[in-house]
């Protein structure tokens, strides 16, 4: 009987560093989803609000409407390239992930099942074997 009590307050120690050591776990965890998350969100494009362009001569205006088109409005041509080559900066990293994927077949993952025909047709072109050949290179 004695035996049984003194074994008693053991496992309950056992069990509150158990459970200390999972709840520190999870909260590193959500801590670590947290950080990551907010770290890819600090690298997407600001698209609304103001910045301040030191190259600028005059104010230049970049306005996207509910479907991401583009309007650019200036004073004079110089910002207006400016300000095009700023938009086109913003939606360039996009482009780029997206011709990743159509290359390597896994555009269907982002946009849905009508893509599968065309990765299947840009597996007939051999980019996997040529991908994988320059990799060893």
């Amino acid at each position: 009987m004695r035996d049984r009590e003194a074994a008693t307050p053991a496992r309950g120690k056992w069990r509150r560093r158990v459970l200390g050591t999972l709840a520190t776990i999870a909260l590193l965890g959500v801590i670590a989803v947290l950080a990551g998350w907010g770290y890819l969100r600090a690298s997407l494009p600001r698209l609304d609000g103001t910045v301040a362009a030191t190259g600028l001569a005059a104010s230049a205006r970049i306005e996207r409407d509910a479907e991401g088109v583009v309007t650019i409005t200036a004073a004079n041509r110089v910002d207006l390239a400016y300000a095009t080559g700023y938009a086109h900066g913003q939606d360039r990293l996009f482009q780029m992930d997206l011709l990743r994927r159509v290359a390597a077949g896994e555009l269907a993952a982002l946009v849905g099942p009508d893509a599968v025909p065309l990765a299947g047709a840009i597996a007939c072109t051999g980019s996997a074997r040529v991908r994988k050949w320059l990799t060893q290179v």
